[in-house]
């Protein structure tokens, strides 16, 4: 017998509620309908009479309340707010404004901070140094220098000197 149907037979022999939790899938969370928010088959989230999801408000320690009944008449969703120690609603808060996910690490980075790096360093770094730099002066993980390194070559903005080894950048970038 599936989980859930154990749950409901449980119930109904003891007259008790059954309380579940579950966790939301990743990403970003307030582009998707309440109901699809938790992870897993969707028989977690559509087999419940009722659920109550809780979503990070962009107000620092506030969280917008959905609550979907299949048996009662359906309620508005409304805004929590931590008040040590307890949760209370914020009517002057807007359940709709829920807590937007950071950009991607990759938008954070931009790769003309490597390249004014390169301007001033033409010709005298080679890839091992350029990688020390721009993890000093730009706070980047060998990952981020690496991809945006890469980048640069592709758009046929940077070389290394057949000579000296060096990393330099083509006239005109």
């Amino acid at each position: 017998m599936p989980l859930l149907l154990l749950f409901e037979e449980l119930n109904r022999l003891t007259d008790a509620s059954i309380v579940c939790a579950a966790h939301f899938t990743k990403g970003n969370q307030c582009a998707k309908d309440p109901m699809d928010r938790i992870s897993g088959g969707a028989s977690i989230n559509r087999h419940p009479d009722s659920l109550i999801t809780l979503t990070k408000h962009e107000t620092e320690g506030a969280f917008t309340i959905d609550i979907i009944t299949r048996d009662f008449a359906p309620l508005e969703p409304f805004v929590i707010k931590w008040q040590f120690p307890l949760l209370v609603a914020d009517k002057a808060l807007d359940p709709a404004k829920l807590k937007k996910p950071a950009p991607a690490r990759s938008d954070a980075f931009d790769q003309n901070d490597l390249l004014d790096l390169l301007a001033e360093h033409d010709d005298e770094l080679s890839t091992g140094d350029l990688e020390l730099k721009a993890g000093e002066s730009l706070g980047w993980s060998r990952r981020t220098f690496f991809r945006k390194l890469k980048a640069l070559e592709k758009e046929k903005l940077i070389f290394t000197s057949k000579l000296s080894g060096k990393w330099n950048i083509k006239n005109g970038a």
